[in-house]
């Protein structure tokens, strides 16, 4: 008698798939380890065929495959320089070995949109969990000090601790410019301190610390130092800051230019000469993702480039480190044709303003006074100097970033300088050679 066991076995038989042979499934899981083999050679090869494809058929690639974009979110250049460590001593001391790592680190393919995927999830996952604390901004990713605001759709930095050595240092910023002060009676010493995503008024970030440092405590710094003539108050409300700062870079936009300048030249008895501009100016271009949007991995939010519009403006002609340049190294204008990096995590302030430079000489002819300026500044004045320029003869423009400029000797060396402004944000206003080269 048939066993049910047996019956079974022989009704299940016609059913099996013909396909389940041993050679044939030995055969698919050839076919799956040539696939990935084939993936794994390509990712391994991957940055010799870049840099093939690059260096020597000198390929123009787009920058989204190349190492371009994450060399733009990193800061950093993607020139490959190997020779300078190609030694027996380099090799022992191992920089060789790091400048090797480093070159294949730059041609890896891709790497830029590597980077910003993987902080998103990352971003992602710290989103889903502050579903529990309800904070109002948070980390944009694991690594980083760059946090996200949601309900502005901006990003801010992380602002410091307050410390006795910023303070310290902060006085002597102003014992310094006190000095000069006093060195050059007949001519004015303003100092101005840009407030920015770390410590402008009503910042969120400002809640989750137990100490950050404010702009407030700076200000007190500087003027146990030195006489409140000195100091031009630069602090915004927070309703000032999210109009008149970008959302993915941490330098104002033109908007908080202006109301620098008009602060500024107000303390300076400019006060009836102030410029009156017609409106604000969008410029025609791709979006902006600043340095905040780069170092955060995190480009949500984008901006546009602002200017703004004046029915009468001076001309003005200008040197660039002692070298005569075209006006429009100062700023493009509305109208003209930017040309933009094919990028899109690139400079757009830079690209339609200018660049850092040592020094900058504004002439204006049109001047009816014969006064003189001399900015020390950072960035931030790289939208907003042409609007002190069209109160003076001449402006120079310093940065100490750049120059080795004492400023001391500057004026001496240019007795028309009438005036004196130190324009910066905070790490560059406590910087040394901010002190140094005032002393």
């Amino acid at each position: 008698m048939e066993k049910p066991l047996d019956r079974a076995s022989s009704q299940a038989e016609p059913d099996r798939p013909e396909n389940s042979s041993p050679s044939l499934r030995a055969s698919r899981h050839r076919v799956r380890d040539a696939v990935f083999a084939c993936i794994l050679c390509v990712m391994l090869c991957g940055p010799a065929v870049m840099l093939v494809a690059e260096r020597v058929f000198d390929l123009q690639l787009p920058s989204w495959l190349t190492a371009e974009d994450a060399a733009f979110l990193s800061g950093t250049s993607n020139e490959i320089d190997l020779a300078g460590n190609a030694s027996l001593d380099g090799f022992a001391a191992g920089s060789f070995q790091t400048s090797f790592d480093d070159a294949v680190g730059k041609c890896v393919p891709m790497k830029g949109t590597a980077l910003m995927t993987t902080s998103a999830w990352q971003r992602g996952a710290i989103e889903a969990s502050n579903a529990l604390f309800r904070w109002p901004c948070f980390l944009t990713n694991y690594d980083s000090w760059i946090v996200a605001v949601p309900s502005e759709g901006r990003l801010l930095e992380l602002p410091p601790s307050w410390s006795q050595e910023t303070m310290d240092n902060m006085g002597r910023v102003a014992e310094a410019l006190s000095t000069l002060s006093e060195r050059h009676p007949n001519v004015q010493v303003k100092a101005y301190l840009a407030p920015d995503s770390q410590n402008a008024s009503g910042v969120p970030t400002a809640g989750l610390l137990s100490n950050p440092l404010t702009y407030e405590q700076l200000r007190e710094a500087f003027l146990a130092h030195a006489d409140a003539d000195l100091w031009v108050d630069g602090q915004v409300t927070h309703e000032e800051f999210l109009q008149k700062w970008y959302k993915s870079d941490h330098h104002w936009n033109v908007l908080g230019a202006f109301q620098a300048y008009q602060r500024i030249a107000t303390s300076l008895g400019l006060e009836g000469e102030l410029l009156q501009d017609r409106g604000t100016v969008t410029v025609e271009g791709p979006s902006f993702y600043g340095s905040l949007a780069r170092r955060g991995l995190d480009d949500d939010c984008g901006d546009r480039v602002l200017d703004l519009a004046f029915d009468d403006f001076p001309t003005f002609s200008v040197q660039i480190d002692g070298t005569p340049a075209d006006a429009r190294e100062l700023v493009e204008g509305p109208s003209s044709a930017v040309e933009w990096a094919d990028n899109r995590h690139a400079n757009r302030y830079s690209e339609y303003f200018h660049g850092d430079y040592g020094q900058i000489t504004i002439t204006n002819e049109e001047s009816a006074s014969e006064n003189e300026l001399v900015l020390v500044a950072d960035s931030y004045s790289n939208c907003m100097e042409r609007f002190l320029a069209a109160h003076y003869r001449t402006t120079y423009v310093i940065d100490l970033r750049h120059s080795s400029v004492v400023i001391d000797e500057f004026l001496d060396e240019h007795p028309e300088v009438t005036d004196v402004v130190y324009l910066m944000r905070r790490t560059n206003f406590l910087r040394k050679t901010s002190i140094v080269a005032s002393e």
